[in-house]
């Protein structure tokens, strides 16, 4: 059963579009998707995975404004609608560009704190390599919530997850994987057992993998999970 606390909801807010900028004068698209219930009493920051756009996260964050969570949608640099300063599609960055999505990410943090929803409210959250920014955004930021991670990434070349853990401390953790993704399984178990908090761990049946957890009917009982331990994250 999903918990009353997700399923006191209403009608989600109408988005609003927005264009940030990161630290470094690069363009951001990004979509705020406001608490319906007025003022937020938690937070959450998405980030896609490698070459896709926050319209990847568009339905969670509807579900997510609609039970009382404010929410930002972010196109890191070279996603969607921001702006590519590298002149190469980010499969072909290295570790240097991957830390400035970890910047494209922080910007998005300011926006939601300017809109009122402190750090201490706000889980980042991300998809695939977006889990690892959202990671390391949190252990850079400790006084973040926490982060949530679905289908997350430890390849050394480029934004290994795990490097983060040491930051991110005690905080609880969330994790979401595919029975059936491959290497991916495997790594998300590994960054459970070396997170030094506790870590909720859910391990879906299928090859889903990233945002894809989402869909169906698990996904609609993951995405639960999820917004509990968002709505939660205040409380901790």
């Amino acid at each position: 059963m999903i918990p009353s606390l997700v399923l006191a909801s209403s009608a989600a807010v109408a988005p609003l579009e927005l264009v940030l900028r990161s630290s470094d004068g690069v363009s951001l698209g990004a979509t705020y998707y406001g608490s319906s219930q007025g003022d937020a009493r938690s937070g959450l920051l998405l980030l896609p995975m490698l070459g896709d756009a926050r319209s990847s996260w568009a339905d969670f964050a509807a579900r997510a404004s609609a039970a009382g969570v404010a929410v930002l949608t972010l196109d890191p640099r070279g996603h969607g609608a921001s702006g590519n300063p590298y002149g190469s599609p980010p499969a072909a960055w290295g570790p240097a560009e991957w830390r400035a999505v970890v910047e494209d990410a922080r910007a998005g943090l300011r926006e939601l704190e300017a809109r009122g929803v402190p750090a201490g409210r706000v889980i980042a959250a991300g998809a695939s390599i977006g889990a690892s920014a959202a990671l390391h955004l949190a252990a850079s930021e400790p006084s973040v919530a926490g982060a949530a991670l679905l289908s997350p990434g430890d390849n050394a070349a480029r934004l290994p997850a795990s490097t983060a853990l040491e930051g991110y401390g005690k905080r609880h953790l969330f994790i979401g994987v595919g029975s059936e993704d491959g290497p991916f399984v495997e790594i998300a178990r590994r960054l459970s057992r070396a997170a030094a908090g506790s870590t909720e761990f859910h391990e879906q049946r299928g090859p889903a993998h990233g945002t894809g957890l989402l869909d169906g009917p698990d996904g609609q009982r993951l995405g639960g999970h999820l917004l509990r331990f968002v709505q939660e994250a205040p409380g901790r």
